[in-house]
């Protein structure tokens, strides 16, 4: 986990972000490794019973917003209301031991939509768990997540992480 939140920690200060949005709470470790470098943390964990968890741990920390619900709706609501850029640590997806059949394996389209549909410049996007997107079942392929971002974003792949800049 370390080296997962030095890398949002690395872009959020090369970028001089000061906000950050993670989808896929689990157990709450990338907030408690990082919440000190931003003003702003949401965070979104669609399993109850990982969201009553990790709220436990993370609830006392004034900068935390813990949010319970699927990051493919809440996401869209959460960057219309940003006044400045943000982070978005994205990490979502079904958990084959706990998550209902009937949730999407990943809800990475209607998050990556949401963040473009975006009128703020200067976003981070970080997808967790590269190897995950194949083309296979409802994972869409790395190349397929760079064409949906091209336009907008460049795209590098470092250490199981899809890692997206604005162009400039």
């Amino acid at each position: 986990m370390y080296a997962r939140a030095n890398v949002v920690l690395s872009y959020a200060q090369r970028y001089g972000l000061r906000t950050l949005i993670e989808t896929g709470t689990f157990k709450g470790s990338m907030i408690l490794f990082t919440h000190k470098a931003f003003r702003s943390v949401v965070t979104i964990e669609r399993d109850e019973e990982l969201f009553n968890d990790a709220r436990a741990v993370l609830g006392a920390l004034s900068n935390v917003t813990c949010l319970l619900g699927d990051s493919g709706v809440l996401l869209a609501e959460i960057v219309n209301a940003l006044e400045a850029p943000a982070v978005f640590w994205l990490d979502a997806h079904y958990i084959s031991t706990r998550s209902p059949k009937t949730w999407l394996q990943t809800p990475i389209h209607q998050e990556l939509a949401a963040i473009l549909a975006s009128s703020i410049t200067g976003h981070v996007v970080l997808v967790d768990d590269a190897r995950s997107y194949t083309g296979h079942g409802q994972w869409p392929s790395i190349t397929k997540l760079a064409d949906i971002m091209q336009q907008q974003y460049t795209m590098r792949l470092e250490a199981d992480i899809l890692r997206f800049t604005q162009r400039t």
